[in-house]
């Protein structure tokens, strides 16, 4: 949830005549229609690039031309909706008790717990 000073700067931002050249998280989330921890996602799975080399906690800045060229774009829209339906996904399946896809988005890959050797008894069967 924005803080009220956070959502009067992104409301400013609808109001304007021209983006600024660089644009904070908030900004991004309010011109996609996402929140900022989903534009954490798409940043983490290669949906969105910052500015620069930011280090992993520092404040990320994104160009603005980019970020309304994909808000416009169907194709990227939709790529961008299924990989935050995916990573949702892959975070919930633990809670249900269901074997998660290897998560991408930590670097972590699936282990050989799904693994069943063919030759269990030793009979051949």
């Amino acid at each position: 949830m924005l803080s009220q000073k956070k959502w009067l700067e992104v409301r400013d931002l609808f109001f304007c005549h021209r983006l600024p050249g660089r644009l904070t998280e908030e900004q991004v989330a309010a011109l996609l229609g996402v929140t900022v921890f989903e534009v954490r996602l798409l940043v983490r799975g290669g949906m969105l690039s910052p500015l620069g080399r930011p280090a992993k906690n520092a404040r990320k800045y994104f160009c603005s031309v980019e970020v309304e060229a994909y808000a416009r774009e169907r194709t990227w829209l939709d790529r961008a909706s299924r990989l935050l339906a995916k990573a949702v996904h892959e975070k919930n399946a633990p809670q249900h008790g269901r074997v998660a896809a290897p998560n991408r988005f930590r670097g972590q890959e699936a282990g050989p717990a799904s693994v069943v050797p063919a030759n269990i008894g030793g009979n051949g069967v």
